[in-house]
């Protein structure tokens, strides 16, 4: 098929098709000049069906500098809902990704694909999105969620937005906050202050 319109229906009609058993068709298959987008789709179908495949993942990563923001968004939101493909190997790519993201909603999704990267790059990484009360809160929001459940998490990056003025992100804020990791002293003085927050935020850390 030469028209390229056609060819991205195909494309994601593909990626809607496909099951386990013929996967491995799409593997190596060469693409053609401007199938970027036909192609990032079809992974997004296929991930929208709970398949998961290492090469294809591993395929895709490469769009994540894409010049084309429909690209990178199908891309991003492919990483994002990734489950079982370890992408530890590419957290370098999907931090440079988010650096130069422009995108709100590109970015939230490089961002939630950092919740399957274990190491202390993506961490640190995380950590420093957190420490920027001034994100957009949306991007704090994932950045939290990929950051709950890490070793050595820093509570005090949480404290410091419990009384963000956005109920969504202080609440989301209170709700990963691993009190255990909290010094009896600090975890007093938190409670005392708490008077002084949202209810639905008070609520969670009392």
């Amino acid at each position: 098929e030469a028209d390229q319109a056609v060819r991205l229906n195909i494309w994601e009609a593909i990626g809607k098709s496909i099951n386990n058993e013929n996967l491995n068709t799409l593997e190596n298959l060469e693409l053609q000049t401007g199938d970027s987008l036909g192609f990032a789709m079809c992974i997004y179908q296929i991930v929208l069906q709970n398949i998961q495949n290492e090469s294809l993942m591993n395929r895709i990563i490469s769009f994540t500098n894409s010049a084309q923001e429909e690209v990178r968004f199908y891309t991003a939101h492919s990483l994002a809902r990734n489950r079982s493909v370890t992408l530890d190997s590419h957290s370098s790519e999907i931090i440079q990704a988010i650096k130069l993201e422009s995108n709100v909603e590109c970015k939230m999704s490089f961002i939630s694909a950092l919740r399957s990267i274990n190491n202390e790059e993506t961490k640190l990484f995380v950590e420093d999105i957190i420490s920027r009360k001034s994100e957009n809160y949306l991007v704090l929001i994932n950045a939290i969620r990929a950051y709950s459940g890490r070793e050595n998490m820093r509570p005090s990056l949480l404290i410091r937005l419990l009384d963000h003025k956005n109920e969504d992100l202080a609440l989301t804020a209170a709700q990963n906050l691993t009190f255990e990791k909290l010094s009896k002293n600090r975890e007093e003085e938190l409670f005392l202050a708490s008077s002084e927050l949202l209810p639905s935020v008070r609520a969670e850390i009392r």
